[in-house]
């Protein structure tokens, strides 16, 4: 039984993943492809670019360093001056 439902859901499996790979690129390409060629591309456009590339080519960097930025906002303690806690 398992072996079955294994020998189906594998190549299932893999022609589903082949068929979504290049979804998200394609879909990139097909809405800013002209302002690229063209060279009328903004910075927020340049950034959505960027930030959906990063967020699927290497979604752990993202994470990773999203919490180094979060801990060093509100995670390290500044000391303060002593004249001023008198």
């Amino acid at each position: 039984m398992f072996l079955q439902l294994f020998l189906f859901a594998t190549p299932a499996y893999l022609a589903f993943v082949r068929s979504q790979r290049y979804r998200r690129l394609n879909a990139l390409i097909e809405e800013y492809g002209k302002k690229v060629e063209t060279e009328d591309l903004d910075p927020v456009s340049a950034q959505k670019i960027v930030q959906a590339s990063q967020l699927y080519e290497q979604p752990f960097m993202m994470v990773i360093s999203e919490i180094i930025a979060l801990f060093k906002v509100y995670g390290i303690v500044r000391q303060l001056p002593l004249h001023f806690l008198s």
